[in-house]
């Protein structure tokens, strides 16, 4: 009787498992399957909002000791207030490139403006400084900068030739009656240049003043 109850169990525990088996698998309906996106606006808001800074109006050629005005602008889709923009310019390139890291201090350039290095200034907004330009180079190198939430922005470096002026250049040359000094051209002396002229009594005769001879028909 024992025996005939086990197999009797064996037999139920199979069928069991088989109605178990044959059971029709739960398909996921398409809400489960396809969970929502996760809202990324956020995200792009503050993507589109990273601040730009870039040259609007630079000129094409400068003459040495003149101001040169230079104009960047400052975009950013937030509103912002920064502590500091300038150009910082140098006679000689520094074409490496920068990082957020980079400050002035780093960049190599000895100078820069000050119309906008310290105080609160709105942006997004336009900006123009001035320099004047050395003239003791061929170009001058330069890049705006600003420093906007603890970061450094920078432009790509730009240059512009510079058109040196003076005689030392010959730009203009001095002509016949002056000399070139200290980049200037100065009138020659001598009687020949009327630097000074010779007088009563005297005439010029080889850029000197010689006495005229009192005697008939017998002077220079």
């Amino acid at each position: 009787m024992m025996k005939r109850a086990t197999i009797l169990f064996v037999i139920l525990f199979g069928v069991s498992l088989l109605l178990f088996a044959c059971q029709p698998t739960k398909v996921a309906s398409p809400d489960e399957l396809f969970q929502p996106e996760e809202d990324t606006t956020n995200n792009i808001i503050q993507l589109e909002a990273k601040p730009t800074i870039y040259f609007t109006k630079i000129p094409g050629t400068i003459h040495g000791d003149e101001i040169i005005n230079i104009y960047w602008e400052i975009g950013s889709e937030l509103s912002r207030t920064i502590t500091h923009t300038a150009i910082h310019y140098d006679i000689k390139s520094h074409p490496e490139t920068f990082t957020f890291e980079d400050g002035p201090q780093d960049s190599g350039y000895p100078f820069l403006t000050t119309e906008y290095t310290l105080g609160n200034f709105s942006v997004p907004g336009e900006f123009t400084a001035g320099f004047i330009v050395p003239n003791t180079a061929n170009n001058i190198y330069f890049r705006a900068h600003a420093i906007i939430d603890g970061k450094n922005y920078w432009t790509e470096e730009q240059s512009i030739g510079i058109v040196r002026i003076g005689c030392t250049f010959n730009n203009p040359e001095c002509n016949s009656s002056g000399d070139c000094i200290n980049n200037q051209c100065v009138l020659k002396t001598g009687c020949a240049y009327s630097n000074p002229p010779c007088g009563s009594g005297f005439r010029c005769r080889n850029n000197e003043c010689i006495r005229m001879s009192s005697g008939g028909g017998g002077g220079y």
